[in-house]
């Protein structure tokens, strides 16, 4: 349904790509770079949408095999993981895909970097993991990192689009911040 949803909105919209905000292969990730499970549940799902997949790590993700994610990019059209954390950028918008799993100094001074350097009208950071939601299981939940994280975001980025919570969620804008925080964790 959702691979459904994604293929007519982009038919209307004329989207240029797909961002997953992790938990793509659920729910213990992969064995090897063979898993079938590439195809069951990404390749065949998503079949009817020729577009570039952004792929960003999730909890469940790294139950398993994580470097199959960045290496599974050269097998695939579709799908692309190029590291662990990573920029893209379109036309005016800019996006930042982040590792929350692993949200570390090095990775946190890359951000701080590439945001501060950012020139584009529009800035977008996509990770796993939200700082805010209002969902039971996930409320308050805190990760490595997260402080760190929500200090950098806090005036330089527009959006933070987050998973993990399974929800659909308009948080607003996190505490004084200028940031506004979407939570889309209702799969896919």
């Amino acid at each position: 349904k959702v691979a459904e949803a994604v293929k007519n909105y982009c038919l209307i919209k004329n989207c240029k790509a797909v961002f997953i905000a992790g938990d793509v292969i659920y729910d213990r990730g992969v064995k090897n770079i063979n898993d079938e499970q590439f195809t069951s549940k990404f390749e065949q799902v998503y079949e009817d949408i020729d577009l570039p997949f952004y792929i960003a790590f999730g909890n469940h993700d790294y139950f398993g095999c994580i470097t199959c994610y960045l290496r599974y990019t050269k097998q695939s059209n579709k799908w692309h993981m190029p590291s662990y954390y990573y920029a893209v950028n379109f036309d005016t918008i800019s996006f930042f895909v982040i590792n929350t799993e692993n949200f570390d100094n090095i990775q946190n001074e890359w951000l701080t970097q590439k945001l501060s350097n950012d020139k584009n009208t529009w800035n977008i950071v996509i990770g796993h993991r939200p700082v805010e939601t209002t969902e039971e299981e996930h409320g308050g939940e805190q990760w490595s990192g997260i402080k760190e994280y929500k200090q950098t975001i806090c005036q330089a980025a527009h959006y933070y689009i987050s998973g993990h919570a399974h929800i659909l969620e308009d948080v607003d804008r996190i505490d004084e911040c200028k940031t506004i925080q979407l939570v889309s964790g209702g799969g896919g």
